[in-house]
């Protein structure tokens, strides 16, 4: 499998690998898929799945049960994936209890599953939430790493934002976090909501920039509850979904940045809340 993704999210663009021991729940994923508008392939078991990434040009997500037959486990055919090509996005499923799949082994920490039940709905959104963070994760890297690119101007004193920056992917997280910093922002970076609830206990911040798509607790309740605790604070929704987050976006008052978005998206939505912040004042 070469290493050559769509720089898009749109479905059309990309293509998903099904692998799905029960007939009828993969011919079910298949279903919301294509009717989603993604192009599919789908198998049975691990080993057919490896030769399938060893074959294909272009597979962008592996959506996986976590449960499947020997002698190649969805687990380690996962770990072969990303060995093969380090941008392939992973997706998990199952409707075991967390606690069994981790004790025997069949998950790590770190690792994105969607419970069953889901509908076509949950699918889509999973997916591009994990398609939205690949993209920005490269462009993150590209621009950190252009040494003839120099650094954003800093903000004022006036002007520094305190900045609770909650993401759960981990080269996003910090990549994030060095551009808010050269920027002039102080900025608390956290890989979950819990994390971040935990921090505001004793903690002042001016502005959440959480993404919506979070493990545990999602990014519209940790809004929710900073909404009711800290009424004062400004809250910048970063999704894969674009601006059409809905109602959960607009009774927040949030700020909507779609991924992938650049350094001119980032400092429009900071410059929109030191406006918020000066017209409230």
């Amino acid at each position: 499998m070469t290493t050559s993704h769509s720089a898009s999210l749109e479905p059309q663009d990309q293509t998903v690998l099904v692998l799905e021991p029960d007939d009828a729940m993969r011919q079910r994923a298949i279903g919301m898929l294509q009717k989603l508008g993604y192009r599919v392939l789908a198998c049975a078991d691990g080993e057919t799945a490896w030769r399938i990434l060893q074959e294909e040009a272009f597979v962008d997500v592996v959506f996986s049960e976590v449960v499947t037959p020997e002698p190649l486990l969805a687990v380690t055919l996962c770990e072969r994936a990303l060995a093969l090509d380090e941008d392939v996005e992973i997706l998990f499923t199952s409707a075991c209890p967390d606690t069994i799949l981790f004790e025997r082994g069949y998950l790590r920490d770190k690792v994105d599953l969607l419970r069953k039940p889901y509908d076509a709905k949950e699918l889509d959104a999973r997916i591009r939430h994990l398609l939205g963070n690949r993209l920005q994760r490269r462009w993150l890297h590209r621009y950190l790493a252009k040494p003839a690119v120099s650094a954003p101007a800093a903000a004022a004193a006036s002007d520094v934002l305190r900045i609770l920056l909650v993401e759960d992917s981990e080269d996003t997280l910090h990549a994030t976090t060095d551009l808010l910093e050269m920027l002039g922002h102080a900025v608390s970076p956290v890989a979950s909501a819990e994390a971040a609830l935990a921090l505001l206990d004793t903690n002042t911040f001016d502005v959440l920039c959480s993404d919506v798509t979070l493990p545990g607790l999602s990014g519209i309740e940790l809004g929710r509850r900073v909404r009711d605790a800290h009424p004062a604070m400004h809250i910048i929704f970063a999704s894969g979904h674009g601006a059409r987050m809905g109602p959960a976006g607009d009774s927040l008052d949030a700020i909507i940045l779609p991924k992938p978005y650049g350094i001119e998206a980032l400092e429009g939505a900071l410059r929109q809340v030191l406006a918020n912040r000066a017209w409230a004042a």
